[in-house]
Parts: structure tokens; C-alpha cells; sequence
């Protein structure tokens, strides 16, 4: 990154959900603000930085709401919210995925959120609302 810093080129990295990443997630799931992005993606903005980086730097955060099997149970136990498309927040789970990047606003980077999630072999996943630690 920083070596594209200095040579000004433009950069998009994915990086690993380390503590500090899932801390920044935590954060921003408290904050609210997220944007529908397509494809069933909903994005934040926001700025980390990771030990062994000397500035922060700009991340985007894509989510994807992803299917619970153990909570069928508590679905049909509210069958009227089941029916609204509406879960509790403690019924809800999200894949995250986190980027770092240089690229201006309007450049569509969440557009590439779904290609990565999909070569990613390894999904983390975070009940919403609490600390995915």
C-alpha cells in the first residue's frame, strides 16, 4: 500500500478480519448509516489503522445478510415479523467483508465486494447487534 501511495496508483485491498477490523465493524454497526450497494450488499465507510501503517487509511465494509439454521425455531415462534421480512437483530447474521483503498467515492468498489466474498474461503460472521469477536 504504501509503495502505491507513494507512486500515486490508485489501490483497492481486502483485508483479514483481524481484532482492530472487527472492532472498526463493531463500531460501525453501532453507528448506523448503511447504503444498499446491490446484490444484497449494504456498505459503510469509515478509517483504520492497523498496527505497522503509519496514517489511517480509508476502508469500506460490505455486508451481506447470510441464512441462520438454528434460528428456524425462533422465526416461526414470530410468525407476523417472519411474515414482514422483519427479524429481531439477535435473529439476524451478516458476512462482512473489509476493504482498504485509494479509489475515488465514485468509483463502484462495493460492486467488487460479491466477486471477492465469493473467492473468499474463509466467512466471518457476526450476530447483528453484537460484538463480533
Amino acid at each position: 500500500m504504501a509503495e502505491c501511495e507513494a507512486r500515486g496508483i490508485p489501490y483497492l485491498f481486502k483485508l483479514r478480519q483481524t481484532a482492530k477490523v472487527k472492532t472498526l465493524i463493531a463500531a460501525l454497526e453501532q453507528k448506523g448509516g448503511w447504503v444498499y450497494c446491490g446484490q444484497g450488499f449494504e456498505g459503510i465507510e469509515g478509517e483504520l489503522q492497523l498496527t505497522g501503517w503509519n496514517c489511517k487509511r480509508r476502508v469500506i465494509v460490505g455486508r451481506r445478510r447470510i441464512q441462520t439454521g438454528g434460528a428456524e425455531e425462533e422465526k416461526n415462534a414470530l410468525p407476523l415479523l417472519s411474515q414482514c421480512g422483519e427479524l429481531p437483530m439477535e435473529l439476524v447474521s451478516y458476512e462482512y467483508i473489509v476493504l482498504v483503498t485509494t479509489m475515488p467515492y465514485e468509483t463502484p468498489a462495493l460492486q467488487l465486494v460479491e466477486p471477492l466474498c465469493q473467492t473468499c474461503g474463509s466467512r466471518k460472521t457476526s450476530r447483528g447487534g453484537d460484538n463480533p469477536s
